[in-house]
């Protein structure tokens, strides 16, 4: 029974994701939710009393879904069991003081994944919806304490591997996350978010994503000119 209940709601959330990326936020209602399931609004109400704790569900599994595509990345790039790096940091210390793995390549290829998730149209109807949110509720500064900052923190978390490394110069390693994402996202993320022009083409994108890897690395790689 529990995981009946598990899969019910499993499924509203990713209904109401579908109706409040099409519809936003006003215009949605519970009933279109319930009508696009096939059940009674009863139901619905019964997993989640409102549409603000529905769309604050919505938002909160899309942030994490945002941060476990980060986690697992990193986890897979470092080569250790994503439990033992969560809880045992000196134990990934160990694991890659040894490895010959290439910064640039592993923040290039890092790049490509995130600028990737973040350019997905479903994404950035989140994100107009998580600005929009926000100025009426929490909803937006609870998205991006879930996901955007939690990302961060845990790029930060990574950076400092390197750093200790000797492969990137010894910084405020939340600040290097923080300039990384912005670099990543400066000649992509708005263009997409606006609908601006065409996409780029995969090797265009790519282009872009590896000059925000280089100028990040002016900065921080430790044997810079």
């Amino acid at each position: 029974m529990r995981r009946k209940t598990e899969m019910k709601r499993n499924a509203i959330l990713r209904v109401a994701h579908e109706v409040f990326c099409e519809m936003g936020y006003e215009k949605t209602s519970m009933n279109e939710i319930a009508a696009r399931l096939g059940g009674s609004k009863t139901t619905l109400y019964g997993y989640f009393p409102s549409k603000k704790l529905l769309f604050q569900e919505v938002m909160s599994a899309a942030a994490n879904r945002n941060r476990d595509e980060i986690v697992t990345y990193l986890d897979q790039s470092v080569e250790v069991i994503p439990e033992g790096y969560r809880h045992r940091m000196e134990a990934v210390f160990s694991e890659v003081e040894n490895s010959p793995m290439d910064i640039a390549a592993i923040l290039k290829n890092f790049g490509e994944k995130f600028m990737s998730m973040i350019c997905l149209p479903e994404f950035q109807e989140l994100y107009r919806l998580a600005v929009e949110e926000s100025g009426r509720s929490q909803t937006g500064s609870v998205f991006y304490e879930i996901g955007p900052l939690t990302g961060r923190k845990r790029i930060a978390a990574f950076l400092e591997l390197f750093m200790k490394r000797g492969q990137l110069r010894q910084a405020d390693a939340d600040v290097a996350a923080a300039q990384l994402f912005a670099l990543l996202r400066a000649e992509l993320f708005e263009r997409y978010l606006f609908r601006y022009g065409e996409p780029f083409d995969t090797d265009t994108f790519r282009q872009k994503i590896g000059a925000a890897v280089d100028a990040f690395l002016m900065i921080y790689r430790a044997d810079k000119p």
